[in-house]
C-alpha cells in the first residue's frame, strides 16, 4: 500500500508489481524493492514518494536508499517501529511532515547536503532524543520537532537564521537552547509548553519575540533578552512563573518596548529595577501595575512616556503612600479604581491630565489633600467616596462633579472650586460629608 499525504491518507496498492502507479503529475512512479518485495516508491527523478504499507513493521534501523534525492511529504510518517533513520548525501531535500509521527523514532543522523528542516518534518516523534541539524541548513520549519517530547537538548547551527512558529512546541524535556546569532524573530510558540527550559541563549540579532514564544515555560525563572529587542507579544510569557527578565537596554528603552510582563522582576542596565508594568498599545502607554519590586516601594514616579493610568492599577496597594510624575507627563487619563483601596497619602495631578475614571480614588483612606487642574472638567461618580480622612480639596476648572462624588469624606471641612461660574454640583455630590463643610465658590 502507497502511502502519499496526510498521516491518515492511504491509496490503493498495486495488483500486481508489473502493474503502473502514476503520479498526479502524470509521471510513472517507480518500485525500489528490498529481498524481493517492494518497499518504496519513487519518482524518477528521485523523490521518495513513500512505502509499502504492507511492510510498514519492517522498517526499524533505516537507510535511505541513494536513489533518493529528495524524501517526499509524508514519506516516512507513521511508521510504527521505526527506531533510527540515516539520511544518506545525495538527499537535498526533504518535504513537510516526512518522519512525523513515528512514535519510536531514537536517532536521526542529517547530511549536510540540505538546507531547510520542512514544516513538521519530526513533529509529534515523541522519542526522538538525537539529531543533528548541519551547517548547511538556514531555515527550521514550523511546527518541525512539534511534541517531541524525549528531546532533552538540541544544536542549532551558526547557519539558521530563521526558526518557524511552534518549531519546539510542547518540546517537554528540553532543558537549554542556544538561539544563533543570525536569528532575528522568535516566532509564535516557538518554545511554548516546554516546561523543563530553564536556559535559553538570545543573540542581539533578535528584535522581536512574537506571540506565546515561551507560553507556560514553567521551569524557566530567568531569560536575558539582549538590548537589541524592541517588541514583545503581550503574552509572549504567559504562564511563567516567577520569572526574572534581564534586560540589556535601559530602563527607558525596556518601557518604550511597551511589554506587560506581569509577575516578572524586571532588570535593566546598571541593575536598574524597573517599578511599572506598561504596555504599548500604537502609540499610547498604559501602566497596567507594579512589578514585584515596584509593590514594595512607598514613593514612586511615573515615567513621562506613560500616556494613561489604567483600570485598577494601583487598587489595593498597600506599601504606596505618594505618587509624582516626571516633568513634561503625558498622562491623559486616570482610569476607573486606580489608586482604590490604597494607602495612597499625597498625589499631584499633572495638568495633562483630562479624564479620572469613578472609583479611581476611592476608599484612600489615607488621602488627606487633593488639587484637580484646569484640565479635568468632570468630577465622576464616586470618584473621591469614602476618603474618610480627606480634609481639602481644590478644583481649579472643574464644570460638573457628579453624585457621590466625594460621598463619605467624613472629614471633608474645605472645598474650594475655582472658575465656578458654570459649575454643576449632584444633589448628592458630597452627600455624608463633615457637617462643617464649607464650598468655596471663586469665579474667574
Amino acid at each position: 500500500m502507497l502511502l502519499l499525504s496526510s498521516c491518515e491518507e492511504k491509496t490503493k496498492e498495486p495488483s500486481d508489481e508489473n502493474d503502473l502507479l502514476l503520479g498526479s503529475n502524470g509521471n510513472q512512479i517507480e518500485y525500489i524493492y528490498k529481498d524481493g518485495v517492494i518497499r518504496y516508491y519513487i519518482y524518477p527523478n528521485g523523490l521518495l514518494l513513500g512505502y509499502n504499507a504492507t511492510v510498514e513493521y519492517s522498517f526499524v534501523d533505516e537507510e535511505v536508499p541513494e536513489e533518493v534525492t529528495i524524501i517526499g511529504k509524508n514519506a516516512y510518517h507513521n511508521l510504527p517501529e521505526l527506531k533510527t533513520v540515516k539520511v544518506g548525501k545525495n538527499v537535498t531535500e526533504i518535504q513537510s511532515s516526512a518522519f512525523c509521527n513515528c512514535p519510536k523514532l531514537i536517532k536521526v543522523e542529517l547530511p549536510n547536503t540540505i538546507s531547510k528542516i520542512s514544516d513538521n518534518t519530526f513533529s509529534k516523534c515523541t522519542s526522538l532524543e538525537d539529531i543533528n541539524i548541519p551547517s548547511s541548513v538556514t531555515v527550521i520549519g514550523n511546527g518541525a520537532f512539534n511534541e517531541c517530547t524525549s528531546l532533552t537538548s538540541i544544536e542549532i547551527p551558526s547557519s539558521v537564521t530563521a526558526i518557524g512558529n511552534g518549531a519546539f512546541n510542547e518540546c517537554t524535556s528540553l532543558a537549554s537552547i542556544e538561539i544563533p546569532s543570525g536569528v532575528k524573530s522568535i516566532e509564535d510558540s516557538t518554545f511554548a509548553k516546554c516546561t523543563s527550559l530553564t536556559s535559553i541563549t538570545i543573540p542581539n540579532s533578535v528584535t522581536t519575540i512574537k506571540s506565546k514564544a515561551f507560553e507556560r515555560c514553567t521551569a524557566l525563572t530567568s531569560i536575558t533578552i539582549p538590548g537589541s529587542v524592541t517588541s514583545i507579544s503581550s503574552d509572549a510569557f504567559s504562564g511563567c512563573n516567577n520569572l526574572t527578565i534581564k534586560f540589556g537596554g535601559t530602563l527607558e528603552e525596556w518601557y518604550k518596548i511597551g511589554f506587560d510582563a506581569g509577575n516578572a522582576n524586571i532588570i535593566c542596565n546598571n541593575d536598574t529595577k524597573a517599578y511599572f508594568r506598561i504596555q504599548k498599545n500604537g502609540e499610547n502607554y498604559t501602566v497596567k501595575g507594579l512589578t514585584p519590586e515596584g509593590k514594595k516601594q512607598t514613593n514612586i514616579t511615573i515615567p513621562n512616556i506613560v500616556t494613561a493610568i489604567g483600570e485598577k492599577a494601583f487598587s489595593a496597594e498597600e506599601n504606596l503612600k505618594d505618587v509624582t510624575f516626571e516633568e513634561g507627563s503625558k498622562v491623559s487619563s486616570i482610569g476607573h479604581g486606580a489608586f482604590a483601596a490604597s494607602n495612597l497619602k499625597s498625589i499631584t495631578i499633572p495638568n495633562s491630565v483630562t479624564t479620572i475614571g469613578y472609583l479611581a480614588f476611592f476608599d484612600c483612606k489615607n488621602l488627606r489633600e487633593i488639587t484637580v487642574p484646569d484640565s479635568v472638567k468632570v468630577i465622576d461618580y464616586n470618584t473621591f467616596s469614602n476618603c474618610i480622612n480627606l480634609t481639602t480639596v481644590t478644583l481649579e476648572g472643574v464644570e460638573e462633579i457628579k453624585d457621590w462624588a466625594f460621598g463619605g469624606c467624613t472629614n471633608l471641612v474645605d472645598v474650594y472650586i475655582e472658575n465656578s461660574t458654570s459649575t454643576s454640583v449632584g444633589t448628592n455630590a458630597f452627600i455624608h460629608c463633615n457637617a462643617g463643610l464649607t464650598i468655596h465658590k471663586i469665579e474667574g
